[in-house]
């Protein structure tokens, strides 16, 4: 997969730490973007957008 072009990380108030990076594949045509959970209990980790 492609580099990361934004990186974003969120904090519950429970203190859980959620961070995902979108992630632009060239591979395609047209390019796609990708949400992939870097740090998080998510299930699947990678998500289409």
């Amino acid at each position: 997969m492609g580099a990361a072009i934004r990186h974003f990380t969120s904090t519950t108030e429970q203190g859980q730490v959620f961070t995902v990076n979108v992630e632009r594949d060239f591979r395609y045509d047209p390019y796609r973007d990708f949400l992939v959970c870097a740090h998080c209990g998510w299930r699947p980790s990678l998500l289409t957008t």
